[in-house]
């Protein structure tokens, strides 16, 4: 297959449209009217280019996935009080509940926290470009529209990021962990262990970890340019290239379907990729499927592909990113695999992988911890701070990735001819004429 090139105009249209939606949008929290106009957008750009286009319409708790870090300094504190009044039983349910509550609402994304918020409605923008001829498989290439509330400690400083919170984590499990021992203790011999006294100092300080978790969002929202809006921009970009193609005899894509989708609510414990999955399951689970997920476009020197995803408890396809990385590299970019880790969070790849799919994600940002200025989150996720290069890698690398696949399918051949098939051909032609039925391995023929 002849190969295709991705210039300038193709990154300027991206970061064009990237733009346009901001200055027409602005900062687009999921489920807030700005968010939706950002889908119609979208939406109105891959009707351009897309056979079909459509929203899939859902309803979510947009502040619910956050509640945690509302609970969670409450049960930390009121919990703490117990302790140094001696009421170990009370003080162990609290810890285990802080516990709980963090490991379920952030750890593992599930939805325990929902039914105490208010519904909004989110919008996926869907569209699609059927191939020439009989699908035989799909790639699906998705990002987010939405933007995400602004997390205060992550703007002021980085570095004092990353140790609050892990100190708030450890200081939480060691307290369970500690009241866990001292109430099975008390039950087995009926007294309390001497080390209980001195949780009463070390407990205490722990809360200097947790308060800071009542300030950690602010009622500002980001603008979103890297995360992730350039993506679904991107996604259009990529609707009008292989729209184009599709005339070309030689470009064409034979057998490969593809879908541009634009999820919504992903800074809300990826709800718009949760909901979409179980809606379209049998259909994404009917054909091989596969999908390229694009998240965090920031820094062309670190693109990564994920092989676990949400906190590291969502395996990812590993051959999938193995192959993406193969073609990042022939494209010329230093490109690798990685595994998000607890505290690192998630993306919608990890919705897809739950159900079957093949699925990872491409990220391009700096993913180590003691960073002093970042800009993921913070005010300063603005199109001025887009790396040019990073998209322009990014159209590249997913655009060879298409051909890739369907190259792979299109040199599908017949078995060789040999003895061995040709007897293994005309036993089937054959039994298929005399059977009506196939039921538990034994074949019914007809009387």
């Amino acid at each position: 297959m002849k190969k295709f090139s991705i210039n300038a105009e193709h990154v300027n249209k991206s970061i064009r449209l990237t733009q346009d939606i901001i200055d027409t949008c602005g900062p687009r929290l999921a489920g807030s009217d700005a968010c939706k106009e950002s889908a119609k957008i979208i939406h109105a750009e891959l009707g351009k280019y897309c056979d079909t286009v459509h929203f899939h319409r859902f309803h979510f708790h947009p502040r619910a996935f956050f509640g945690h870090l509302e609970l969670v300094p409450i049960l930390y504190i009121l919990s703490t009080f117990l302790l140094l009044f001696n009421v170990f039983y009370a003080a162990w349910i609290g810890f285990i509940l802080l516990v709980f509550v963090f490991a379920i609402q952030f750890v593992f994304y599930k939805r325990f926290l929902d039914p105490l918020y208010t519904k909004a409605e989110g919008i996926n923008v869907i569209g699609a470009i059927e191939p020439v001829d009989e699908v035989k498989q799909q790639i699906i290439i998705s990002g987010h529209h939405d933007s995400a509330r602004i997390f205060r400690l992550l703007a002021f400083n980085g570095q004092l990021y990353v140790v609050t919170i892990s100190c708030a984590v450890i200081t939480g499990v060691m307290a369970a962990a500690a009241l866990t021992f001292i109430v099975a203790v008390h039950i087995m011999s009926g007294r309390v262990p001497g080390f209980a006294e001195i949780l009463h100092y070390l407990v205490p300080i722990g809360a200097v970890f947790y308060i800071p978790l009542f300030f950690f969002l602010s009622s500002e929202v980001t603008e979103g340019a890297g995360d992730n809006l350039i993506s679904s921009c991107m996604l259009v970009t990529l609707a009008e290239i292989f729209s184009r193609l599709k005339k070309s005899s030689k470009l064409r894509l034979n057998h490969t379907r593809l879908r541009f989708i634009s999820f919504d609510a992903e800074e809300s414990g990826v709800r718009g990729s949760k909901i979409y999955t179980r809606t379209y399951k049998k259909e994404l689970q009917r054909i091989p499927t596969y999908n390229l997920n694009v998240d965090s476009i920031f820094d062309v020197n670190q693109i990564k592909f994920l092989t676990w995803d949400i906190n590291g408890t969502v395996r990812l396809s590993k051959k999938m990113a193995k192959e993406c990385v193969e073609v990042a590299n022939n494209e010329g970019y230093n490109a690798r695999l990685f595994r998000l880790i607890l505290g690192m969070g998630g993306t919608d790849a990890a919705e897809m992988a739950r159900i079957g799919v093949h699925a990872t994600s491409l990220v391009a940002m700096r993913t180590d911890f003691f960073q002093k200025k970042v800009v993921y989150h913070t005010p300063e996720d603005t199109p001025k701070n887009l790396d040019r290069k990073a998209v322009k890698a990014v159209l590249k690398i997913v655009s060879s990735y298409i051909f890739k696949k369907e190259r792979e399918v299109d040199e599908k051949k017949r078995p060789p001819i040999t003895l061995k098939n040709l007897v293994k051909l005309l036993f089937w032609r054959f039994a298929s004429k005399k059977a009506t039925t196939y039921g538990g391995g034994i074949w019914i023929r007809k009387r």
